[in-house]
């Protein structure tokens, strides 16, 4: 009963009303990411509980610049940790890519493979 009280009683007051509908997105993934956050920290903060690479991490990362007030400092905690752990499997992934071009290339006696695919220059 208290429940459709609350909830009828924000239907009718306007300026939240409009709120919620303009913040409807954000707080739905709020929601996912805080759910995904209350699981990793039940798990003892284990790594492999983080956001994972691609949508999920992405919208998180939208949600951290686009919504930050909707955020408590945990769960804005759990996208940072989330997105620097993306970031540093990004960076490891790049250096044995370069070992690898380098340990190629000492094989073939210095000269550049050329079927391996060149690096861009930005």
């Amino acid at each position: 009963v208290a429940s459709l009280a609350h909830e009828a009683l924000l239907r009718r007051w306007e300026r939240i009303a409009l709120w919620i509908a303009s913040n409807r997105e954000h707080l739905r993934l709020r929601a996912r990411v805080e759910q995904s956050q209350q699981r990793w920290k039940q798990q003892g903060g284990d790594d492999s509980l983080l956001l994972p690479p691609g949508l999920p991490l992405e919208e998180a990362r939208q949600l951290l610049c686009d919504a930050p007030h909707l955020l408590n400092t945990h769960t804005a905690g759990y996208i940072g940790m989330s997105i620097s752990l993306n970031e540093q499997r990004i960076l490891q992934s790049r250096r044995r890519r370069r070992m690898a071009y380098r340990q190629l290339e000492s094989w073939r006696g210095g000269r550049p493979c050329r079927s391996l695919p060149q690096r861009r220059q930005l």
